[in-house]
């Protein structure tokens, strides 16, 4: 894989970059063989360590001694031919006044009448909150993708019945997917869902949590949306999970075999909630991961 040189260089300290810098600079984009890939900003913040479990107090502290591990919330475009392809929206302006996700995208040099497809990693609002402008279609001319077991879980009344929680979040995603009407496709894992990109089964998180892997030329990147929360505490501890994931004992289990797979083929990684630039690799260390840049 070869970056591409951007069009403005990023100036960043570290691996996190503040609002400002990111409402003034377009971000790396990346080529997977033929494809061009850019991650789209939507909203600049970290993870407090509190909503996590499954590690001591201690190791959380030592991980993250600031109480709040860096994060973000990236979706990516992928463009293939004729093909702009929009994985996951962000929260969106509808549900965040400080979305960044419209002005990213033009820093991409792209509309939203541009977006041909929208593939969802899942339904909660940081993913599909995007896809409303103003009460209508935010992404007019596109098709949109969703797992099949994801949209039976939040279309059942009965399921979410058990769980009254998950209501509001519920509410959002059949609003903004009903803005698409007959545009909207569900999908099963392993299926190509367009061509070059596969869907695979990340469940855990949510019912149907899909990761794609997309392919072109020889060359791979996985987009695992929410497989990973925080990078600096779930990589060298995979056995943390965040409040959010549903089945907690399934995101590990979904999590550890997605590193794994990463790593021992050397597949780049994208992560809804990764640090800035948003995309890594993952190398095995012991019974461990680490995220590493290129």
């Amino acid at each position: 894989m070869n970056m591409m040189q951007p069009a403005i260089v990023l100036g960043i300290l570290g691996i996190f970059i503040c609002a400002s810098q990111a409402a003034a600079e377009a971000p790396r984009a990346y080529r997977v063989g033929e494809v061009r890939v850019d991650p789209l900003l939507d909203v600049d913040r970290g993870m407090p360590v509190s909503i996590f479990s499954g590690a001591s107090p201690e190791v959380t502290a030592a991980l993250a001694p600031s109480g709040e591990a860096p994060s973000g919330i990236y979706a990516f475009v992928v463009r293939r031919g004729d093909r702009v392809i929009l994985i996951d929206t962000g929260f969106g302006k509808a549900d965040n006044p400080q979305s960044l996700l419209g002005r990213s995208l033009g820093q991409a040099g792209l509309r939203p009448e541009d977006v041909t497809h929208v593939l969802l990693t899942h339904l909660h609002g940081d993913h599909v909150g995007g896809l409303a402008k103003d009460g209508k279609a935010a992404f007019p001319n596109a098709l949109v993708f969703v797992s099949e077991p994801e949209k039976n879980f939040w279309f059942d009344d009965a399921a979410l019945a058990e769980q009254p929680d998950k209501l509001p979040g519920a509410g959002l995603a059949r609003r903004n997917l009903g803005l698409y009407g007959d545009r909207v496709r569900t999908f099963r894992f392993g299926q190509e869902v367009v061509p070059g990109i596969t869907a695979a089964d990340a469940v855990g998180h949510t019912p149907g949590h899909t990761a794609f892997l997309l392919e072109s030329r020889g060359e791979k990147m996985l987009f695992w949306g929410d497989t990973v929360h925080a990078a600096a505490l779930q990589f060298p501890h995979p056995e943390i999970c965040a409040s959010f994931d549903m089945d907690k004992e399934q995101a590990t289990t979904s999590r550890r075999r997605l590193m794994r797979m990463a790593a021992e083929e050397n597949i780049p990684v994208a992560g809804a909630h990764f640090p800035a630039p948003a995309v890594g690799r993952v190398e095995r260390a012991g019974d461990t991961f680490a995220l590493k840049g290129f």
